[in-house]
């Protein structure tokens, strides 16, 4: 893309499979990018052959793309930038989507096998989002398992008609949640829709039935438009239900059901007949002018009943200061928004990346590296890590080449790490001692 005229605004992939894509960034003249012209002949930006989202394909703030007839392998993580749009047209992602801030739309012919991230101020505009995550692969090894097509970190707004389905479930794998909003706000505008179907799981397996949300606490879905969530089935082991979680829903019409599960008298290969999900759980606060909740029908039918969300009450307050979802860690104002990049508490520097998670081991930040211990502190001085010694800055960031540490001239060389022993540098010999100090 870097060679291409100034000003081109569409461009023939060529070649048509390009393996190594290195950290491409999209020019912001460039409104389209064909893999071909005849929809089931693709071409291919990454490799699966390679370590997952090893590279990436950025979209920045001014550019506003589609991409067609394209097989986007798991090497590639695509990032769409505030002030970005794309839109992925009868094509398929098998790397994340990180949304940060920007647009992201697809067309009814467009997948996804793992998973789309809308992080901070982002916008999901009129995208058909039919997952095939536990069915469909590019042959990697290292890419992980996706529980979910969709997960929000922040205040994200809904534009147009949306569908997100997720994925059915398999023998031994539970179907799909549609969306997990894992903090911040849903916010569906006026005549807008978004319609959500957890994972099925066919009848003969014993799997779980994926919810159509999974919300958290402090997490919101609100606005005046129309929220469609359906839980998949499961006729021998839970169903899902249609709004699962903690929050609360407060739209202008909600219809929320619940997963199926086995009707009486249904020879399942165990035996056993599952439990039919709720249309609402109970820990979810709901208010829409026009409601409807159906627990889903079996043997075991899941409830109708949901929990009403009177706004003269108190909001919940929102998460604040240190949390840790899934493992990862987050920061957050005292307002509930999320924080991303440098952080600095009671002397000790963090760095949260763009996504709002804390940054551990070795991070490059604008083209310098810092390394982050256990708990995430940035750290300065001596390190030693696999038998390498480096030396990082006051202002923590990695030597490279000469540094007088001390009164002591040492060099790190192009990967950091300090040198010992007889090296030629710049044509000439020198001496370091085993502490790497300059000898001769």
């Amino acid at each position: 893309m870097a060679d291409l005229p100034a000003g081109t605004e569409s461009w023939d992939m060529e070649p048509y499979e390009i393996a190594n894509t290195g950290n491409a960034v999209i020019p912001t003249t460039l409104k389209h990018i064909w893999g071909s012209h005849e929809s089931g002949v693709y071409g291919q930006i990454g490799s699966g052959k390679k370590d997952y989202a090893s590279e990436t394909l950025t979209i920045p703030a001014g550019a506003d793309v589609t991409i067609s007839n394209m097989k986007i392998n798991s090497s590639v993580k695509v990032i769409v930038e505030k002030g970005a749009k794309l839109t992925l047209d009868d094509s398929v992602a098998f790397g994340p989507i990180e949304v940060n801030g920007g647009t992201l739309s697809t067309g009814a012919r467009s997948t996804t096998t793992d998973t789309i991230t809308l992080n901070e101020g982002s916008t999901l505009e009129n995208a058909n989002l039919n997952s095939h995550a536990h069915y469909l692969t590019d042959g990697s090894y290292t890419a992980p398992e996706s529980t979910t097509p969709v997960v929000v970190n922040g205040n994200v707004t809904i534009k147009g008609n949306v569908t997100i389905t997720g994925d059915e479930g398999t023998a031994g794998t539970a179907g799909q949640a549609g969306m997990v909003i894992k903090s911040g706000t849903v916010t569906i505008s006026e005549g807008s829709t978004l319609t959500i179907s957890g994972g099925d799981t066919v009848e003969v397996y014993p799997s779980a039935g994926g919810s159509g949300i999974v919300m958290s606490e402090g997490s919101q879905i609100k606005g005046a438009g129309t929220l469609i969530t359906t839980g998949g089935k499961s006729y021998q082991n839970k169903a899902g239900h249609g709004i699962d979680g903690v929050g609360i829903v407060d739209v202008g019409t909600l219809k929320a059901t619940g997963g199926a599960s086995a009707p009486e008298d249904y020879p399942t290969v165990t035996g056993r007949h599952g439990q039919a999900g709720d249309g609402v759980v109970p820990t979810v606060k709901v208010r829409a002018t026009n409601l409807s909740s159906q627990g889903g029908t079996g043997e075991h039918p899941g409830s109708d009943k949901v929990t009403p969300y009177d706004p003269s009450e108190p909001d919940p307050q929102p998460q604040t200061g240190w949390q840790q979802v899934d493992g990862t860690w987050y920061y957050y104002n005292t307002d509930g928004s999320m924080v991303t990049g440098w952080l600095q508490l009671d002397n000790t520097w963090y760095y949260l990346q763009n996504w709002g998670g804390m940054a551990l081991g070795w991070q490059d930040v604008d083209d310098t590296w810092y390394h982050f211990d256990a708990s995430g502190a940035m750290q300065t001085g001596w390190l030693q890590l696999d038998g390498s010694w480096y030396y990082l800055k006051d202002w923590g960031g990695m030597s490279l080449d000469w540094e007088e540490i001390d009164g002591t001239w040492y060099y790190l060389g192009s990967s950091g790490a300090m040198v010992t022993g007889t090296q030629i540098i710049d044509g000439t010999v020198y001496r370091f001692a085993s502490s790497g100090a300059l000898v001769s």
